[in-house]
């Protein structure tokens, strides 16, 4: 009874005013009310560039599923940093050096994969039923493409850095490793996030509007079987030259660095044909009939 009371006196007026202060553009200024990010300012880009980027933000940013997983997400890197600052590892053979470096980044990539696979996955599918205006619309398709993949890595390789960088300081204070994992961070955020673009691309469902969904799809599932798959790969090439560099510093007391260029290069070679052959599969797709 009494909120019937209180929507009959206050709903239809706060209705109203709520109204005509979206209609006039004189509401306040929400959390998430960026007047830099309107569609009427001028933006520093160029027009087809800038409003694809405007649009990808407000879709994000407007459905609270996702900015609500990317807070849990960030509160578990959170978690496993947390973790990995109160291990204490003090380990004299250099097979379980090698094993605890290892794992902490496969569970890295793990993490890199996850997020890849929720955000990115879905990118071009959340086009939805509107994906019509932009294939009819004088814009390249290719370019639409490559502004995905770009702020796509950009976000990815920034947050897998910043992750590799913590973890590995943190379990090991070594500055060659620091350096080998970031690199090859770097590589396996440029192969998941292309592939997972690109086979969001080849399994894109435009009809449905929950990001959840089309990234629990089966199209999903084995990307993200794929994913492992890469991950499996670039670890069991890291396998033996780390365990000859973690020989060498112990038994010598220092090593060369030489041993981890070949394999280094090994990953960036796997990345690389990762990286051209999903973005070839999703630049290829794009050609498909609506």
């Amino acid at each position: 009874m009494t909120a019937w009371v209180v929507a009959r006196t206050y709903y239809y007026k706060s209705w109203v005013n709520a109204s005509e202060s979206r209609s006039s553009g004189s509401g306040s200024p929400g959390f998430l009310h960026l007047r830099f990010m309107e569609f009427g300012r001028e933006g520093m880009l160029p027009r087809p560039a800038d409003v694809v980027i405007r649009r990808d933000f407000w879709v994000f940013f407007r459905e609270p599923s996702q900015w609500l997983h990317l807070v849990l997400m960030i509160v578990l890197l959170m978690v496993f940093l947390v973790s990995i600052s109160s291990l204490q590892l003090k380990l004299t053979q250099p097979f379980l050096q090698t094993i605890s470096y290892l794992v902490v980044f496969l569970f890295d990539g793990f993490l890199i994969a996850s997020i890849s696979l929720r955000f990115v996955f879905p990118a071009l599918s959340l086009e939805g039923d509107a994906f019509w205006c932009i294939r009819s619309a004088p814009v390249s398709l290719r370019k639409l493409y490559w502004q995905k993949f770009t702020g796509s890595f950009l976000l990815i390789a920034t947050t897998a850095e910043i992750l590799s960088v913590a973890s590995t300081s943190m379990l090991r204070d070594s500055p060659v490793l620091i350096f080998v994992g970031s690199l090859c961070t770097a590589f396996v955020a440029l192969g998941l996030t292309s592939l997972n673009l690109g086979a969001g691309s080849y399994f894109a469902t435009f009809r449905e509007k929950n990001p959840i969904r089309i990234a629990s799809s089966q199209g999903a599932s084995l990307t993200f079987l794929a994913g492992m798959a890469y991950l499996g790969a670039v670890v069991a090439l890291l396998v033996v030259p780390l365990n000859r560099y973690f020989e060498n510093l112990i038994i010598r007391g220092t090593t060369s660095p030489g041993w981890l260029v070949l394999p280094i290069l090994a990953v960036g070679i796997l990345s690389a044909i990762v990286f051209a052959g999903s973005t070839g599969v999703g630049l290829m797709t794009l050609r498909r009939d609506f």
